[in-house]
């Protein structure tokens, strides 16, 4: 792009082979034709397409959570860029049909502190109930997310129970159609520097069929 002074007959205006004439806040432009690349992806790069849109559907589902409390490289990216990293090399699975999750191994929140212990899901006529070890070292609050990726629901609670609680109950409709949900509980610190690597428990149906 190049500027230019206005001639006798003032500015120059429109398309000129490769080159438009054009003005922004008074000041007068040329600049080139912008080249039209029409070449179609290859079989990898829709392969990587793929990969991305899923672990990106994904992470839609369970922003809160690994916004706040995957703490990887603090002050140097984002705890979702840092989330869909760890997914992108440790939890995708490319199968005859295409890239697939293995939710055994994703995190929805990670760090230094010591994980959660002696975790369980029971069902309950209005809900979940998630028990856990409560003893800790530190003053810690929870990080709960139950995941249908199929359906596209989500649950999450973030840091509305504290660690030394034991227990925390999603209430949930028990009206609605059967879906199945992956459930995973991490913490974080009060001071929102550190956090745990969340653990997985396991798929349950909810309600009941």
């Amino acid at each position: 792009m190049a500027k230019y002074k206005k001639g006798i007959s003032g500015p120059a205006s429109g398309k000129f082979g490769s080159i438009i004439a054009s003005s922004w806040r008074e000041v007068d432009y040329f600049k080139s034709v912008g080249r039209n690349f029409k070449k179609d992806p290859s079989e990898k790069q829709l392969l990587n397409r793929a990969r991305f849109k899923l672990v990106h559907r994904f992470l839609a589902l369970i922003n809160s959570s690994v916004q706040l409390a995957f703490i990887s490289n603090p002050g140097k990216r984002t705890g979702r860029n840092a989330a869909q990293s760890h997914i992108l090399t440790e939890a995708c699975i490319l199968t005859d049909t295409g890239w697939k999750l293995d939710y055994s191994k994703i995190l929805v929140s990670f760090g230094s502190l010591a994980p959660v212990k002696d975790a369980a899901v029971e069902i309950i006529q209005d809900g979940v109930t998630i028990k856990w070890n409560k003893k800790a070292p530190n003053n810690e609050q929870m990080i709960i997310a139950m995941i249908d990726p199929e359906k596209g629901l989500a649950y999450e609670r973030v840091a509305e129970a504290n660690r030394s609680a034991g227990e925390y109950t999603l209430e949930l409709d028990d009206r609605a159609a059967p879906s199945d949900y992956h459930i995973y509980l991490g913490t974080v610190s009060i001071d929102r520097k550190q956090a745990s690597n969340s653990v997985y428990l396991g798929c349950i149906q909810y309600p009941l069929d």
